[in-house]
């Protein structure tokens, strides 16, 4: 579950924005004895700092696909229909004027407290963080966001911090897009390596094509891009 209570303004490209905190939870707990991480202090990884300090995103996604952050959870209301309303937790996530969200990740116990001293971190490793933002919807992460160095990781590097291929995501996007401009049962091919393509009636090939242009968030997905073609060249 996402908690989407709050609102960070527009994603800067390298920073963070006017914020209003929510509740998070009921105190903090860092780490499960059993876990990976029972001996983590909760300090902030020293390298990973001073990248944010000099705004280096390329080093600092380098650095989180191996380091340590803390991501909040929140509290929140369940209401199944059937029994009354229970709560459960949730990682807190803030969103943007225009809808788009930002999954929140601290690199230490005391940079999370800073933005919330009751928040409850829980230990991630930046890469998986990724994925679990891409999961949620989330078209960025922000790093130590009351902090002296915050930093956005915008899609495109969140898709290369999860080291994995997200090209599967972007179906669904295409077809959306093809519904939108009237574009009936479009052909996506996704091979295993090179372009995406998209078939669709002649007519359509030029439409979509410059929508396309415009949705850079689709493109994040596929580095070696999205052909759109007559369907009959699928």
């Amino acid at each position: 579950m996402i908690g989407r209570g709050a609102s960070f303004g527009d994603i800067p490209p390298n920073g963070g924005s006017a914020l209003a905190s929510n509740s998070i939870g009921d105190g903090r707990s860092l780490i499960d004895p059993q876990s990976r991480w029972r001996n983590d202090s909760g300090a902030a990884d020293p390298n990973l700092l001073q990248a944010l300090a000099t705004g280096d995103i390329s080093r600092v996604v380098d650095l989180l696909a191996q380091t340590r952050v803390l991501i909040p959870l929140a509290e929140s209301e369940i209401d199944s229909g059937k029994v009354e309303k229970s709560s459960d937790m949730a990682i807190v996530c803030l969103t943007a004027t225009d809808g788009r969200i930002g999954l929140l990740a601290f690199t230490s116990v005391n940079s999370l407290t800073d933005w919330n001293s009751q928040a409850r971190p829980i230990p991630i490793l930046g890469k998986d963080a990724a994925i679990a933002a891409l999961d949620e919807g989330a078209s960025a992460i922000l790093i130590d966001i009351a902090g002296a160095n915050p930093v956005t990781i915008t899609l495109p590097d969140l898709v290369r911090l999860t080291g994995l291929d997200q090209r599967h995501r972007v179906a669904p996007l295409l077809l959306e897009l093809c519904d939108q401009f009237g574009v009936a049962e479009p052909v996506i091919e996704i091979p295993e390596s090179g372009p995406i393509y998209v078939g669709v009636p002649g007519i359509g090939v030029e439409a979509i094509s410059e929508a396309l242009g415009h949705r850079s968030d689709i493109h994040a997905f596929v580095p070696e891009g999205i052909a759109v073609v007559p369907v009959e060249e699928i």
